[in-house]
Order: structure tokens, then C-alpha cells, then sequence
């Protein structure tokens, strides 16, 4: 099991802030990215809705052979 430690919004701000001054070193933002690549995702939801009208618009047909020719 991967850790579970993630970056802070506080922390994640000022990492953005690190990352886009022009006078910060390398290594300082190398140390921000690091820290932004920890940061929680936001949670992506389907509602039935969305869920049920995505289904039904594929009539029994997989993504698959929607796409491909």
C-alpha cells in the first residue's frame, strides 16, 4: 500500500507561488512540483443522470465499436 500523506492546501498554495516566480532556483521548484504532486485530487462524480443518458445513448453498443471503424 502506496502512503497516504498528501499536501495541504496551505502548502500547495505556496508551492504554486515557489513555481511561478522567476527568481526561485531549480531546486526550489523541483521541491514545489514534488509537493504539488501529493496534493488530493478533487473527487470526480457521475450523476445517475449523466450515468443513465451515457448508457442509453449506447444502445447496447461498447465505446469501442462506437469509435473504432
Amino acid at each position: 500500500m502506496g502512503k497516504s500523506k498528501v499536501t495541504g492546501s496551505g502548502a500547495a498554495r505556496s508551492a504554486s507561488k515557489v513555481l511561478k516566480s522567476k527568481s526561485t532556483g531549480p531546486k526550489s521548484k523541483i521541491a514545489a512540483g514534488s509537493a504539488l504532486s501529493q496534493t488530493k485530487a478533487p473527487k470526480k462524480i457521475t450523476s445517475k443522470i449523466s450515468a443513465s443518458a451515457a448508457s442509453s445513448g449506447l444502445n447496447g453498443r461498447s465505446l469501442l465499436s462506437i469509435i473504432s471503424p
